[in-house]
């Protein structure tokens, strides 16, 4: 009656399916059943529903009563009610998964899909593409405005995400204001729409409270197996493509190509010869 918040006589001569919800394990009852059958002792979790409609948890243990001559005459089962437990261990599952301000997956579930998609995408001949959205001087906005304000923007620009993320696609925070978005099966002009699409709805302000903020996004984007054939590749892949539209003024889309991987490598070439200047004592002249 405590569990179920039903009246004695509203429970006595019911059969269990009064307090099944539309969340219950079918494997669950499949297991009690087969148990049944076979007259043994069964130990399984689901969830019921209250007389109000919410839900709660049950483990259920569930045991045959023998006669002398060894016949199964009925069942005891004992319901004891573990709701506690399950939404502690239902809020850990959440916190290993997802992103803590935006509720979004996190880095490490989007690299467990990505792998995955990637494998599938090379068994059925499907492209893969990965959208790398990098929000532009959003330091400033914590600055000036403070880090509350800032974890709402965050969650504004994930809800508009959400709302331009396409059907079976992934959206995560990868950190900080970095965030990914994984399509399958989408070819290169496809891609480059929705990408301009995220784009524009990012430039349009927010509304947080009785503030107005404006921020713009840079955006890369790389395809696999076009651009690269595993997760770690097409990750470095697309993050060059975003430097790319950091580095062109911000607010832009940029498609991966080959020539950009060599660009970086130049780059880093330079930076390490100056380095090396600098630390060893090395002359060298500069000239404009």
């Amino acid at each position: 009656e405590e569990m179920s918040g039903r009246t004695r006589s509203e429970l006595i001569g019911r059969t269990a399916s009064l307090l099944h919800s539309n969340k219950i394990d079918s494997v669950s009852l499949e297991r009690l059943n087969t148990a049944v059958r076979a007259m043994r002792k069964e130990v399984v979790e689901c969830a019921l529903t209250r007389n109000d409609g919410s839900i709660y948890w049950v483990e259920i243990s569930m045991s045959p009563v023998l006669s002398a001559t060894g016949d199964c005459t009925h069942f005891i089962c004992i319901n004891r009610d573990v709701t506690g437990w399950k939404n502690a261990q239902q809020a850990l599952e959440y916190a290993a998964t997802r992103d803590e301000i935006t509720g979004l997956f996190n880095r490490a579930v989007f690299s467990e899909i990505l792998d995955k998609s990637l494998l599938d995408g090379l068994l059925t001949d499907k492209t893969v593409a990965v959208f790398l959205i990098d929000c532009d001087n959003f330091k400033s906005v914590n600055d000036t405005l403070g880090h509350s304000v800032g974890d709402l923007l965050l969650r504004r620009i994930s809800e508009r995400l959400s709302q331009k993320a396409p059907k079976d696609s992934l959206l995560a925070r990868l950190g900080g204001d970095e965030f990914v978005l994984m399509v399958t099966n989408i070819d290169e002009a496809s891609a480059l729409v929705l990408a301009e699409d995220i784009r524009e709805a990012i430039l349009n302000p927010f509304e947080i409270g009785i503030q107005q903020v404006s921020i713009t996004a840079s955006i890369g984007i790389a395809i696999a197996p076009f651009d690269a054939m595993d997760a770690t590749k097409l990750m470095r892949s697309v993050d060059i493509a975003m430097y790319r539209s950091k580095s062109s003024g911000r607010n832009s889309v940029s498609k991966f190509i080959p020539s950009m991987e060599l660009e970086v490598l130049r780059q880093a070439q330079i930076m390490q010869g100056l380095q090396e200047s600098l630390t060893q004592r090395k002359c060298f002249e500069l000239h404009f």
